[in-house]
């Protein structure tokens, strides 16, 4: 059964019996067990021992073989410089690889963490461990002032009477946390518990230099006649060579006394070198800056979820999002708490709010353990108690405490007490004077005569001058207490308003801490000095502090022995292990930051606009987030490389699928990558399964879409880069929703705040800035000025085109009755019988051929489509396609023939009188139009007819009716200046007079900014025919290789055109109208599907209604529909990506409609 365990010290039940002499060493193995664990409804696996790690085959020598003046001690960045190089691993790993379940969760890496981690990793058990601090090693450690204080977390309730206000200031993650309290403070660190033969303490040795500031204490105990109670206290720090019991490489202490802000030189024996140290090499994975909030049960009672707050990547910027949007980790057996007394009791109580069973007796009875911090300044003797990150051999401060004077014998134990001489840490040395003689309530010794008063004058005066470490100075004669004794346990954590507020009730004011105080005083007095209380005492209102020490690091080289194996399922993990270690093992240069999105996402699969998707989200109440932290290990790979995204950790937030965060880990993010469905377009893509607590997988897919609609816009450009279309799928690959996220202004704010550089060197981070920055404005920019940037020219290749399209069963040259050949070809259907469904004759427009129907660089083309359902598709490039026949100066009423000498093709080949279903677009159409109104293709060969865009009646559209309008001819004039023919296509070694209008045509009006391109061919064929199609409907294959689909027209063809334009109706090549109720009854019994792209620049909608109308006068409202299709142009109808949704079914359904009604009809007659 899961379990919750709380390995730390019980808050109601802490001894004080670190100092209480011998340990009883273990009968087992070299692990002791914590004295303070306790389970809940579980228990621990067996442990093997430890074999080959410990002092076995590894030689030291003893404290005596050494120099007595100083311990020669290489430094570890010199052990570094000796290994070749090799940076020392780190224990904990980035929050990217964590896994979303593990057996067992430990949160807290100090004693009671580590012993959890390292028992239950050995007993084979998945182990998590979460720790709220960053992972430091020896040399990382600040020794100043300035690195100091960035380190300092304070926070609390401040208040003399009342309910007090909160504050919290400082790095969360930081060293050191001072928790004001009422009635105490709280300094917080980590303790230690018994486990002696894994920490091997062992007090200050006979041999070592001598520490004046021990002296002083012991001088002190004999004055204060407590001699028989001073002793030197066994400590972790390590004062000889050679490997831990853990196997850990340690180092002699270079008497520094820094142990306060962390020791730097490697020897002192924290968790980090024992217990986490074992359980790394076992297989725990340790993740650092994450700061547990709560525990909840599984969903499905399988465990429990643990909560947590992850610091990393500057997330904390975003105030309101950091504690509600939590990560989370699933324990399915086991969780213990290990994070002190104040941060386990937090997370507890938070634990209890949501729910978690516990007793009510959780955060009482809480102790102080009765801490007292003073100093006795300025004393008669040399103390040196101020830690030197290097001190001179003949002037060791040592380890921060060595001895003790031992009072715990006491009629009433809770007199008890014990005093620590200590070392202040090098990073306040420069303010430790200034700041003791401001201090209040300062008792100057007994006797305090002339003399004495000179005395203390002169030394003041000295380190004022010289500094701190002078010899003689008031500052190096000061000597530093801690005492800890007992309280009356009346502490109380509570919280308030969701935060921890903690009461030492009577603490700090009561006849007890007095009376220590004056002991204090009277041991200052006895040795000259003057005794000053903790500066917090004064600072808040006579209140002590408690003190706790923490630090410690391990320095192994290589890898775990026994690490825990990923599932060969998970992909992701095994990629983002490869981009992290290729990162780091190349010193490479990244970036990362944190955004937050926030919209609304519609649960459901029935809508497929985004836009209509994010309403309904609205109008139900359906909010979406996520809280993403981006890191792109590698900078220079992820602007170049479209296979190398940078990952995304943290949460997303749709309380519609779940009431808890979905967890998200190894997520992609890509910059600017091809949209392959648009051309010109570029996409900001997110792509991550989202994990809910309950185990379900949901996959996000979300890109954010930059292309011309942004052109000299801020506005535009802006919105497009904080506006994310989202689609969600379930595992099985349907959707489950779909919605629009935003970035809110204030959040990018703080996004700005959270980008953060990261490399080896302040050169490389600056580089890595400067890439991620200039590459990201200079693809915006290229969107922005989009008319500025190069033209795109027609290339030889064929990227982009499907492999599997099918080529026409066969291809002819058929002859029109004035002797013209042209080409026909057939596609042969791929299901159903040869004569089961209508043959089927599609015919192009101007300057194209059959390509626009069987495109090869769309997913489905008209081909495909007919063919799949059973037709026999005919294609006829008629004399003014894309062909060298149409340089003739051939016109759209010369190309009837060529449509007839088709149908006279296909019922040849067809050996009947079966009636033929017509496909016609654009010219072919309009061709058509003028075989049947003039009598030259009869109406019984045509058994119904779609007119795509244009019929009788060619109206042009309004940039094409403005250039037709023109009193002077534009086809004349280029006839007389280039020539009669005009191609679409061009090259940058074409002529001046063509690349001069190919750059002029950079600004044409082409429409609204979204159709901006710089393709040469686009430009050209909008310029001659029209904006062909809305360029959001086609893919950026097709785009690509227009070239290749687009020939050109002859001068005479286009005067024809433009002629039939302005007039709106079809005629003869002498200018005949063709158009008459009389040629509009040849057409009687024709079914005819007209239709128009409601954007299309060509023909204007208004075309295809005229022709509409006019059947209907004529001949009668039965036979004829008309659709327009919204968002379209004019050849994307046939070649847009998505035609096979939309455009193509419709004209299939008339298909049908027609060869079922002329079925029946045959069946009556028959």
């Amino acid at each position: 059964m899961p379990s919750i365990v709380n390995s730390g010290s019980s808050p109601a039940s802490r001894t004080n019996d670190k100092h209480s002499g011998p340990v009883a060493e273990p009968k087992d193995h070299c692990f002791a067990p914590s004295p303070s664990l306790s389970y809940i409804n579980g228990h621990i696996p067996s442990s093997p021992k430890l074999s080959g790690d410990g002092h076995d085959g590894h030689p030291s020598e003893t404290a005596s073989e050494r120099t007595k003046t100083h311990p020669d001690v290489a430094s570890y960045d010199h052990i570094n410089a000796v290994n070749a190089g090799k940076a020392f691993p780190r224990l904990s790993i980035p929050v990217e690889l964590m896994r979303i379940e593990y057996d067992v969760v430990v949160i807290g890496s100090g004693y009671g963490g580590g012993v959890a981690a390292s028992r239950m990793a050995r007993g084979g058990q998945s182990v998590c461990l979460l720790e709220l601090g960053k992972e430091r090693w020896p040399g990382e450690y600040p020794s100043n002032l300035e690195e100091a204080a960035p380190q300092l977390h304070a926070s609390g309730y401040i208040a003399d009477e009342g309910p007090g206000k909160w504050f919290s200031t400082g790095d969360p993650t930081g060293l050191y946390h001072l928790v004001v309290g009422e009635g105490q403070n709280a300094f917080i660190a980590n303790d230690y518990d018994r486990a002696e033969s894994v920490l091997e303490p062992v007090p200050y040795p006979e041999d070592y230099p001598s520490l004046p500031k021990l002296k002083v204490l012991e001088e002190q105990a004999k004055k204060l006649g407590l001699a028989d109670k001073f002793y030197r206290v066994k400590q972790t720090t390590r004062f000889e060579d050679g490997p831990n019991s853990v196997g850990v490489e340690m180092h002699a202490s270079t008497l520094t006394g820094m142990d306060c802000t962390g020791v730097n030189d490697g020897s002192k024996s924290s968790t980090l070198v024992n217990y986490l140290s074992d359980a790394w090499n076992w297989g725990t994975e340790m993740f650092c800056e994450c700061e547990v909030r709560l525990i909840k049960p599984h969903p499905k009672g399988e465990g429990y979820i643990v909560y947590f707050a992850w610091h990393g990547c500057k997330r904390g910027a975003f105030k309101q999002n950091f504690y509600s949007d939590l990560m989370w980790v699933h324990a399915k057996k086991f969780v213990f708490l290990g994070a002190g007394s104040l941060g386990t009791t937090e997370i507890l109580l938070r634990s209890k709010e949501v729910g978690l069973k516990m007793s009510d007796r959780v955060g009482k009875q809480m102790s102080g353990n009765g801490d007292i911090l003073a100093f006795g300044y300025n004393t008669d003797c040399k103390v040196n108690s101020i830690g030197r990150a290097c001190p001179a051999p003949e002037l060791p401060i040592g380890p921060t405490i060595t001895g003790v004077i031992d009072c715990r014998a006491q009629e009433n134990f809770l007199d008890g007490f014990v005093i620590e001489e200590g070392a202040i840490p090098e990073s306040l040395a420069q303010v430790f004077q200034s700041l003791l003689e401001t201090l209040p309530g300062q008792v100057t010794p007994q006797n305090f005569g002339i003399q004495e008063r000179l005395r203390h004058l002169l030394s003041r005066q000295k380190s004022r001058i010289l500094g701190p470490y002078a010899q003689g100075g008031s500052v190096e004669r000061t000597q530093v207490y801690l005492i800890m004794s007992h309280d009356d346990n009346q502490a109380i954590l509570t919280l308030k308003e969701g935060r921890p507020h903690l009461q030492f009730l009577g603490v700090g004011r009561t006849d007890h801490v007095a009376h220590l105080n004056q002991v204090l005083a009277d041991a200052t007095s006895r040795v000259g000095g003057t005794f000053i209380n903790s500066p917090f005492y004064a600072a808040f209102g006579q209140k002590e502090i408690t003190v706790h020490a923490i630090g410690g690091v391990l320095n192994l080289f290589g890898r775990p022995s026994h690490p825990y194996p990923a599932s060969s399922a998970d992909k992701s993990l095994h990629h983002a292990r490869t981009i992290i270690k290729s990162a780091q093992e190349n010193s490479s240069s990244g970036i990362k930051f944190t955004e937050v999105m926030e919209g609304n996402i519609y649960v459901g699969d029935d809508v497929d606009d985004f836009n209509i998707a994010a309403k309904a989200a609205i109008d139900s109440g359906d909010t979406a987030r996520f809280y993403l932290s981006v890191y792109a290990w590698d900078t220079n790979i992820l602007v170049s490389r479209n296979d190398h995204p940078a990952l995304l950790t943290g949460t997303m937030t749709c309380r519609a699928l779940s009431r808890d965060p979905f967890m998200v880990l190894r997520g992609g993010f890509q910059l600017f990558n091809q949209d392959l469905r648009t051309p010109d377009t570029t996409n900001l893509t997110y792509n991550f399964d989202m994990v809910s607590t309950s185990g379900e997988v949901i996959h996000f897919n979300g890109y954010k879409t930059v292309n011309s609609s942004v052109t000299f816009s801020p506005w535009a450009t802006w919105k497009a880069t904080s506006t994310l279309y989202v689609t969600l799928t379930g595992s099985d690959g349907t959707r489950v929703g779909r919605g629009i996220l935003h970035i809110r202004p204030v959040a990018f704010g703080s996004e700005a705040l959270t980008f953060t550089p990261t490399g080896p060197s302040l050169f490389a981070q600056i580089r890595s800035s400067s890439n991620f920055l200039s590459f990201f404005a200079k693809r915006v920019a290229k969107s922005f000025f989009g008319p500025f940037n190069g033209l795109q020219w027609p290339t030889a290749s064929y990227s982009g085109y499907f492999s599997d399209k099918v080529a026409p069963a066969k291809t002819m040259k058929i002859s029109a009755s004035d002797g013209v050949q042209t080409t026909l070809r057939m596609w042969s259907p791929v299901v159903g019988q040869l004569s089961a469904k209508p043959k089927i004759l599609l015919v192009p427009g101007a300057a194209v051929d059959h390509q626009i129907f069987a495109l090869p660089t769309i997913r489905r083309n008209a081909v495909e489509f007919f063919t799949a359902a059973g037709h026999e598709v005919f294609i006829v490039t008629h004399r003014t396609g894309n062909t060298i026949i149409a340089q003739k100066g051939y016109t759209t009423f010369d190309a009837r023939l060529d449509i007839k000498a088709g149908l006279e093709e296909i019922r040849r080949m067809q050996r009947s009188d079966d009636k033929i279903y017509v496909i016609a677009h654009c010219v072919g159409s309009v061709a058509l139009s003028m075989a049947l109104l003039d009598g030259t293709v009869p109406a019984e060969w045509i058994m119904g007819i779609t007119a795509s865009n244009v019929f009788a009646h060619p109206k042009f559209a309004k940039i094409n009716m403005a250039k037709a309008s023109l009193p002077v001819s534009l086809p004349k004039i280029y006839k007389a200046v280039v020539g009669s023919w005009f191609s679409c296509t061009s090259s940058y070694h074409d002529t001046t007079v063509q690349q001069i209008m190919n750059q002029a045509l950079r600004f044409y009006p082409v429409g609204g900014v979204g159709e901006i391109c710089n393709s040469v061919v686009c430009h050209r064929s909008e310029l001659v025919f029209g904006r062909l199609w809305s360029h959001g409907k086609l893919n950026q294959a097709t785009h690509a290789n227009l070239a290749k689909f687009l020939g050109g027209t002859s001068m005479a063809s286009l005067r024809h055109l433009m002629a039939m334009g302005v007039a709106g109706r079809a005629h003869n090549n002498t200018g005949e109208n063709l158009v008459t109720r009389q040629s509009l009854a040849r057409l009687q019994g024709i079914p005819i599907f007209l239709f128009s792209g409601s954007e299309n620049a060509v023909y204007s909608p208004e075309a295809t209604d005229m022709s509409y109308n006019a059947l209907r006068d004529t001949l009668g409202e039965e036979n004829y529909e008309r659709v327009v299709f919204q968002g379209r142009g004019h050849l994307d109808c046939w070649m847009g990506a998505d035609a096979d949704m939309e455009v193509y079914p419709m004209v299939k359904a008339h298909v049908d409609k027609v060869s079922s009604v002329k079925h029946e009809q045959r069946e009556k007659t028959g």
